[in-house]
This record gives structure tokens, C-alpha cells and sequence, in this order.
């Protein structure tokens, strides 16, 4: 049967998801390939864009055609694509309805301004050169939590672009039990006699060779190289520019295997969930992505839960051992126990999955408390190392290994760190129902290079729904349970016993 008017808003909305491309190919050449005198024009390129895509999305003709097309398909299921993407385009718009024109272009300026502030900051290793563009994009993302309207915290109003559903008390309720079994785990390891010996990792591992043995390893996994690529950049990152067109990127590193290879694997399990939607329902709810935690999920699942495990090493050491001179003389179960090692540490992205959490905790907190007018950006240098004192016993020697780390503030996504751990808690729950699907013999299957099974588990039960559900639900018809954290906690216990003893 033929839907008229909801034909017409899909053809409508579909170009505000070209928009969207356009504008992250233009993110995506100025993270890997711009010359950075190109920044000034860069940023009017996308301001404009960003202008007309948000004039698009609030065209004043889309509430009668939301109206009409919500008629057209009333007697359809609610979870068919129709009536799915109808619900996520009302939600889009009535979101963007709120922000002035004027504002989003003037964000999108800010964000380019401070993304290049925060590259030469960097450089510079010192706060101040970020700050002032940094004070801008929290007063800006203020403005936009005023107006999109929020009950009892500003907060509430920015992580829902992330996580729909989801408030600053739940996160914070989630993330307070998550941290009272978290602690006494980081002690046991604190407390161990037996720690792995981590030093050979490292050695010098050339980065090409690290790029064709890790290449090998994600299209092993189903990484789709025809319709993807990998680039060196500042801060990895995963983007999607069509159906058949998304890309990953790491940072080089010839001195340190783990920093490179997990963080391609971690960018490639973005990339699968991408791959793997429906191209059929490109450009609409339908074919995108449930949520950012949801997203993270898969990320952190094939970095860890499989490419830290120990059947991934029986089936992939031996090639490892073939690239690299540096692990001439290791066996393949040190091997096992350094790339799990748990040790707390100044960089997120290269933290252990115990510490990894706290890591997020530290930097949800100081955004919080930003957005609240509770802290200054001038502050954040010397809150962040106090907490990293108090909570993980590390002294921040300077600001590039410490509040400098992180692309997020500087591009404006805040409410967007929550996501991570809760990534992790999802990751480890869907893990263990496909485990248990599969035959309970999904770690076996490790060993034997068999990864696909896991795919195909992930794509039917996850990636091909889209936005027919939100993150929580997607959990439960998955799972058959709610959220439930002891999954992850189990598996870090577990681990624990394995690599400490």
C-alpha cells in the first residue's frame, strides 16, 4: 500500500540526513586531512551548512505533514519502519523547533574555532589556549538546554540527544552503585603480589606493520574495507557518510601495540554497527542508530569482551608473534595477561576496562557541575587532577595528559561521556545472551578465527532495529532484562581472579 503524504516527509527528511553527511565529510577532512590555515573557511563552510540543514529540518510545512502521515499509517504496527521513523522525526523536530536558526550557526562556529584551539593547546600543552573558545560552548550549550526545556536539570535537556529516555539522576543513581563494586575490585588489584609484566608492549612495533595486522584482524571481524577506510588522526574517531561509505580512524603510535590496535578495534566495532544497519532505511530512524550507548556497546564489546580475551590471542598470537621482532622472545600467556593488565592511568582511551568507568565518572561529574554553573571552565585543570588523585592515585604531571585529552567539550557534545559506560554495561549483557544463544560456545569459536557468528547475532538482534526502540528497550526484547550492571561486574570479577589470581 502506498502512503502519499508520509512518502512526501520521508523524501523531506531524507535531506536533512544528506545535510548531515555533507557536514561530516567536511568534520571528517578537517580531523585527517585539512591544512590547518584552511580552519577560518572551514568553519563559515559549515556554519552555512549547518543553517540550511536546520532551516530544512523545521521547514513550517512538517507538523501538517506530520499530522497527516500519522493518519495515513495509523492502523500500521508501531514498530514498523513507518510509524518508527514518523515518532523519531516528530521528536527531531519538535527538538529543533526550539533552537533558533542563529544559534545552531553560531555553535557550529564555535565548534570549529575550538576544535582548532584544542589541536594547538595540545600543542602547547596548556589549558589556557582552549579556554576561551571552551567558556563559549558552555555558555552556548546552556542557551540550547534553556530552550529545549528540561524538569530538573539542564543536563537532562543535552544527554537526550544521546541516550533518549535517559536523565541525569538515572546516570548518576546508575553510576553510584556501578562505582561501590567497582572500588573494591580496584583494591583487589592494588593489593596483588601478582601483576603482569607489561614492559615488552612497549617495544617498537612499526606502525605499518601495526596497520596491516590489525586491518587483518577487523575484516576478520566483518569490517567491510569496499565500504570503509582507516586514517591516522589526533583523536580516533568512527563516521558514517552513506550507506556505503564509513570510515575509522586511530592515532599512530609505533611505541605503544595497544594504543593502536585496540583503538582500531574499538573504531571498527563502531563501524560493523554502521555497516550492518538496514541501507534500505538510509537517511531515516529506521536506519540509524538507537543510541550513542547503544553504539558504544559494540565498540567496547570487540575491543574487549573479544579482542581481550583469551581464545582471540590462541587464534591471532602466533600471526602477532610472526609480524612483530618486539615479542620475539614472549609466550603467548604473558601476552594474554599484559594486554589485560589493570593499573590506573592518566588516558581514558588507553585505560584498562576496570578503570576505564572511572575515567567517565571524573569527566560527567566536572560537566555536570559546568553546565550548573557549579564550576568554572578556568577551574577545570585543577578539579580534574584532584579527582584523579582521589579517585584513581595519579598525579597529573600536565595538562596534555590530563584535562587536554579529549575532543568532546571543545566540539560541544556534552552529555555525550555517560554514554561510555553505559556502552560497557550494555556490552556485557548483550555478550553474555549471545553467548548463551550461540550455544555457550562463542568464546571457543574465538579460537578457531570464527568471529562472524557473533556479527550475525549482533545485526539481527541489534543493528537492524534502528530506532524502532529506545536504548532500554532495544535491551530487554534482547536480553529479556532490563539493564542490569551485574553482567559487566561478573565479567571484571572474573577477570580479575584470572590475570591477578
Amino acid at each position: 500500500m502506498s502512503y502519499k503524504v508520509y512518502e512526501e516527509l520521508k523524501d523531506h527528511m531524507k535531506k536533512v540526513a544528506l545535510y548531515d553527511t555533507i557536514l561530516s565529510l567536511l568534520d571528517w577532512d578537517e580531523k585527517v586531512m585539512m591544512p590547518a590555515k584552511a580552519a577560518e573557511y572551514r568553519s563559515d563552510q559549515l556554519s552555512l551548512l549547518a543553517g540550511l540543514q536546520h532551516e530544512q529540518l523545521t521547514d513550517p510545512k512538517i507538523p501538517d505533514l506530520l499530522e497527516k502521515a500519522e493518519e495515513e499509517t495509523k492502523s500500521l504496527d508501531p514498530e514498523s519502519p513507518e510509524k518508527t521513523n514518523i515518532r523519531e522525526w516528530k521528536r527531531l523536530f519538535d527538538r529543533a523547533s526550539k533552537l533558533p536558526t542563529s544559534l545552531v550557526q553560531e555553535k557550529s562556529k564555535i565548534q570549529s574555532a575550538a576544535h582548532q584551539a584544542w589541536l594547538q593547546a595540545r600543542k602547547e600543552n596548556t589549558f589556557t589556549t582552549l579556554q576561551p573558545n571552551l567558556e563559549k560552548m558552555f555558555a552556548i550549550s546552556r542557551q540550547i538546554a534553556d530552550c529545549y526545556g528540561y524538569e530538573s536539570n539542564p543536563y537532562d535537556a543535552l544527554i537526550e540527544e544521546y541516550e533518549q529516555g535517559i536523565t541525569c539522576a538515572e546516570v548518576l543513581s546508575i553510576f553510584s552503585d556501578f562505582k561501590e563494586k567497582l572500588v573494591p575490585l580496584v583494591q583487589r588489584v592494588a593489593d596483588s603480589n601478582n601483576k603482569p609484566d607489561i614492559s615488552f608492549l612497549q617495544r617498537n612495533y612499526p606502525f605499518e606493520l601495526q596497520i596491516l595486522f590489525v586491518k587483518d584482524v577487523v575484516s576478520r571481524f566483518g569490517y567491510d574495507f569496499e565500504r570503509g577506510r582507516l586514517d591516522g588522526t589526533e583523536h580516533p574517531f568512527c563516521t558514517t557518510l552513506g550507506p556505503n561509505d564509513t570510515r575509522i580512524t586511530t592515532r599512530r603510535s609505533a611505541e605503544n601495540f595497544g594504543s593502536n590496535f585496540y583503538s582500531v578495534l574499538h573504531e571498527a566495532g563502531h563501524g560493523m554497527y554502521e555497516q550492518n544497519l538496514d541501507t534500505e532505511h538510509f537517511g531515516t530512524p529506521r536506519g540509524t542508530y538507537t543510541s550513542l550507548g547503544i553504539h558504544e556497546s559494540q565498540s567496547r564489546m570487540w575491543e574487549n569482551l573479544v579482542g581481550r580475551s583469551s581464545t582471540f590471542w590462541e587464534y591471532w598470537y602466533p600471526k602477532a608473534k610472526q609480524t612483530f621482532n618486539a615479542l620475539e622472545d614472549v609466550n603467548q600467556v604473558d601476552f594474554y595477561r599484559a594486554v589485560n593488565a589493570f593499573a590506573p592511568s592518566l588516558i581514558r582511551t588507553e585505560a584498562d576496562e576496570l578503570t576505564y568507568n572511572i575515567h567517565v565518572f571524573i569527566r560527567t561529574e566536572i560537566e555536570i557541575a559546568l553546565l550548573n554553573d557549579d564550576l568554572k571552565v578556568s577551574d577545570i585543570p585543577e578539579i580534574w587532577n584532584q579527582k584523579y588523585k582521589e579517585y584513581l592515585g595519579v598525579d597529573v604531571p600536565d595538562d596534555l595528559n590530563g584535562c587536554l585529552q579529549d575532543i568532546h567539550w571543545s566540539y560541544g557534545l556534552i552529555g555525550y561521556f555517560p554514554t561510555y559506560t553505559l556502552g560497557n554495561l550494555y556490552a556485557a549483557q548483550l555478550f553474555a545472551k549471545a553467548e548463551k544463544d550461540l550455544g555457550g560456545n562463542l568464546l571457543s569459536l574465538f579460537s578457531e578465527g570464527k568471529f562472524t557468528p557473533l556479527l550475525h547475532w549482533l545485526r539481527k538482534n541489534v543493528h537492524l532495529h534502528g530506532q524502532t526502540y529506545l536504548a532500554r528497550d532495544l535491551i530487554k526484547k534482547a536480553t529479556g532484562e532490563p539493564l542490569n550492571p551485574s553482567y559487566l561486574v561478573n565479567y571484571l570479577t572474573k577477570k580479575v581472579d584470572t590475570i591477578y589470581g
